[in-house]
């Protein structure tokens, strides 16, 4: 997911900042790399988590304790245009992008310091990309646009106060112009994701739109609990637009209420106590060489899934290690490079020599045994799958709580085309619960539940995806295949997604 801004100023890197050392900052719920100095990085990271402690106490959200992959990997470069140039998007206005994945959520957001409340800044940009990653984590349900957008407005504008509480709901004046639009999209429309010849400025008016909605649901006493109503039929399979009545009744009377709370002077806030608020520790540190020269390609691999991309920094991660000759990180980045690159025999040398130097490297020991994994799949029938799932086994063994060895030892069976033991199952459905953020592996959790026969659970972790009200052209097909989940038929549902698998591999 990514935020735009209307217009960005290019600022030409002075040579200080293009020589500034990285810095690493852990907390419970970040780690975060910035250039910034060790004391205002750490008042920085300490605010990103006065922030997540403030949205979990409105939300009531859990907050599970930090383990080695549940925390979001933040960085933090100079500016908007920084941003855009490490996804290859120069002169697009992307300010800040996040991706939740398996081998764990990553965001790059800006630190351009907030001049006026008119203009998005760095931090509100990283806060509205944080939200996104906060809902995400709700396994069990698929928001609509507008409520992504318009709840991620409704947090970002968050406000530190000097008594330690933070206060939210505060208007992203930024987004003024746009509630002045006449040609926002209509209510029904964006309620019902209605997106027939939608306009650029219609499709924006959700930022704008979905926030003042979003403001009004959670402030009037009156239309207290039809959000979540709305969102609970559309869970159920009901159409956007059908929810959007039964939950909020007459819409055209809601939008008259909603253009008459636009025009009051102010708006109500919402304030949590500096009690309810729980910041933790703060360790920063600086990084050593072989990691300094490493942060920005790791920047470039997290940005770009291109092939090319991945080539160039493979080159530049030879050079680092061959400068650092006991790097295994200069290694493990090395061997992940190409394996985005396709070349999964260097691929495999690479997390080889990483392991010789540490053989508790992590990563080394995922792209060693993905590595395996992608060459086996060319000649299964000769392949030692043995050795390649040991890989995967150790690194399970190195963190339980990491979905990738999980996923992937799965995986091995899937392509030897042998059938998953009972382990390799349950391994990738607590993936899945550790990541319910992707796609792709729960997508793989839904074949192997209907292989299983278990239309009931496969029903339940396809929902979010098939019951998303605005997934574009995957809606129909996600729908045709609930619906032969629901009937029963689950070959006939299994036979679908397994076309749409074999489609994306091909594609890829």
């Amino acid at each position: 997911m990514l935020l735009r801004l209307a217009a960005l100023t290019a600022l030409v890197l002075a040579p200080s900042q293009a020589m500034a050392e990285w810095y690493e900052a852990k907390t419970n719920h970040f780690i975060i790399y910035s250039q910034q100095k060790p004391e205002e990085l750490r008042h920085y990271a300490a605010q990103l988590e006065r922030f997540d402690s403030g949205v979990r106490a409105v939300r009531l959200m859990n907050d599970p304790p930090p383990t080695s992959t549940n925390r979001l990997t933040l960085y933090v470069v100079r500016d908007a245009e920084d941003v855009a140039d490490a996804l290859g998007a120069q002169g697009s206005g992307i300010a800040g992008v996040y991706f939740g994945r398996a081998s764990g959520p990553v965001s790059i957001a800006n630190s351009e310091p907030k001049r006026s409340k008119l203009v998005l800044d760095g931090r509100t940009v990283f806060f509205h990309e944080y939200l996104h990653h906060l809902m995400l984590q709700d396994a069990s349900a698929a928001y609509p646009t507008w409520m992504t957008e318009g709840y991620a407005e409704f947090f970002a504008t968050a406000e530190f106060r000097d008594d330690g509480s933070v206060e939210f709901g505060i208007p992203p004046h930024y987004r003024g112009w746009e509630l002045r639009l006449l040609d926002s999209l209509p209510l029904s429309h964006m309620l019902g994701g209605i997106y027939h010849q939608v306009t650029g400025q219609e499709w924006v008016s959700q930022y704008s739109h979905g926030w003042l909605l979003a403001h009004y649901l959670a402030f009037e006493p009156s239309r207290r609990g039809q959000v979540t109503r709305y969102v609970s039929l559309i869970q159920t399979g009901m159409p956007a637009l059908d929810a959007a009545k039964q939950a909020f009744g007459d819409l055209k009377q809601l939008e008259k209420e909603l253009r008459r709370y636009r025009g009051r002077g102010t708006l109500p806030t919402r304030i949590i106590p500096a009690e309810m608020i729980k910041v933790g520790p703060v360790e920063v540190r600086a990084l050593p060489d072989d990691e300094q020269a490493l942060v920005p390609l790791r920047i470039k691999l997290e940005a770009r899934g291109d092939a090319g991309t991945a080539r160039r920094v493979a080159g530049s991660a030879q050079s680092v290690s061959a400068k650092f000759t006991r790097s295994p990180a200069a290694l493990e980045l090395l061997a992940r490079a190409e394996f985005q690159a396709k070349r999964f025999a260097e691929a495999s040398v690479a997390a080889e020599q990483a392991l010789a130097i540490n053989p508790n490297a992590f990563k080394a020991l995922i792209y060693k045994g993905r590595s395996q994994l992608e060459l086996a799949k060319k000649d299964p029938k000769s392949a030692d799958w043995s050795a390649i799932r040991r890989w995967f086994t150790k690194a399970n063994r190195l963190d339980v709580n990491a979905p990738e060895p999980l996923m992937f030892y799965y995986e091995t069976f899937v392509e030897q085309g042998a059938a998953p033991p009972t382990q390799a199952v349950d391994g990738l459905l607590f993936a899945m619960d550790l990541v319910p953020q992707d796609d792709d592996l729960r997508l793989m959790a839904v074949r192997q539940l209907l292989r299983n026969k278990d239309p009931a659970d496969a029903k339940a972790a396809f929902a979010p995806i098939a019951f998303h009200p605005h997934s574009g052209k995957t809606k129909r097909r996600n729908l045709e295949i609930m619906d032969k989940i629901t009937s029963g038929d689950s070959k006939g549902a299994l036979l679908l997604l397994e076309e749409d698998e074999e489609k994306r591999r091909k594609e890829s």
